[in-house]
């Protein structure tokens, strides 16, 4: 991702708010999901898991059309607050980013995940699996956010409900997370590689 993808700092209640009301998310608490609706993305994870948690906490999911199976799971559960949402383009998907509180990724398997490097772009809080080579990287448990045992409902749920009821800890993971992710825009790992460079390239020489 560019530099200018990156958020400075993280965003205020009131500049969240701005992005909630165009988006009409009215939860106190609004979790991102964004992925396919296949078996490996886990999105059947999160929708029966989701009422374990209270009515002032929304599911957005972002990024496909449902099928018939998981809109099965929603009526049988009667999941007054998921919301799906069709596919995005960037400017779009990043408002979601802005506007929710949580960033959720359920993967059941991922070689990297570039959706948690976009997440914490945009100061988002993460609840990862342990199946994500990026959440594995960057994630620091109650520190920028959580990982837990991919398929268990009861560790997820635990997780979730610490970060949901305390905002100074979100707080405090959304600023963690764009400290973080500074150094892996373009521009700075273009840097770090010709730092890297040149500095063999002036030990070549000295050898010389």
């Amino acid at each position: 991702m560019n530099k200018d993808d990156i958020l400075e700092t993280k965003l205020s209640r009131k500049e969240k708010e701005k992005f909630r009301r165009e988006l009409k998310i009215e939860e106190e608490i609004a979790i991102l999901v964004v992925g396919r609706f296949v078996k490996s993305k886990g999105i059947d994870f999160v929708l029966n898991a989701a009422d374990c948690m209270p009515d002032e906490v929304g599911y957005y999911i972002v990024g496909d059309v449902p099928t018939a199976d998981y809109l099965s799971i929603v009526r049988k559960k009667e999941l007054k607050t998921v919301h799906f949402i069709r596919f995005q383009v960037k400017e779009e998907l990043k408002k979601y980013y802005k506007a929710c509180d949580i960033f959720v990724f359920p993967t059941r398997y991922d070689p990297w995940g570039l959706v948690v490097n976009e997440a914490m772009a945009n100061g988002m809080p993460i609840l990862s699996t342990d199946q994500s080579a990026a959440a594995l990287h960057f994630i620091q448990d109650n520190e920028n956010g959580f990982l837990y045992k991919v398929d268990d409902k009861e560790d997820y749920i635990r997780k979730l409900k610490v970060m949901c009821s305390d905002l100074s800890l979100l707080n405090k993971m959304s600023e963690k997370n764009i400290d973080l992710i500074q150094d892996y825009s373009i521009e700075k790992m273009a840097e770090q590689h010709l730092v890297a460079f040149l500095a063999l390239q002036k030990e070549d020489l000295e050898k010389r």
